[in-house]
């Protein structure tokens, strides 16, 4: 296997493991701040935090980590990263779950509005 095919197996790797979690993730925060804040009367801050904790959270529950794989697919880095292939790893792979969910939640928000602009329209 060339290093191109082990980086790209690296890359659909994370995005087989950081995209359906970062949507459910945005569900998860969602849904949350529905129940918890109705009025958006809390900072965003907040709920930045409970996209981390959620992202982390669901990383350690099914202990999904993608930094093994791209680890083990940099030369340059696999000899002094193994402290990478266990929990650190999926702490960051929590860490880019949230920050994927950023996306999956802005695209709802879009859809949303555009949702409400047509019923809008139609009545």
């Amino acid at each position: 296997m060339s290093p191109f095919d082990a980086v790209a197996a690296a890359f659909v790797a994370f995005l087989i493991t950081v995209g359906p979690s970062a949507a459910g993730a945005t569900v998860v925060v969602d849904t949350v701040r529905s129940v918890l804040n109705p009025g958006k009367t809390w900072p965003s801050y907040v709920w930045l935090l409970t996209s981390l904790v959620v992202g982390i959270g669901i990383a350690l529950l099914f202990q999904l980590n993608f930094v093994g794989p791209l680890v083990v697919a940099v030369p340059a880095i696999a000899s002094q990263a193994d402290h990478l292939i266990g929990t650190w790893g999926q702490v960051l792979t929590g860490l880019g779950i949230a920050g994927a969910s950023g996306y999956w939640h802005d695209m709802r928000a879009v859809r949303s509005a555009a949702a409400a602009a047509s019923r809008a329209t139609v009545n």
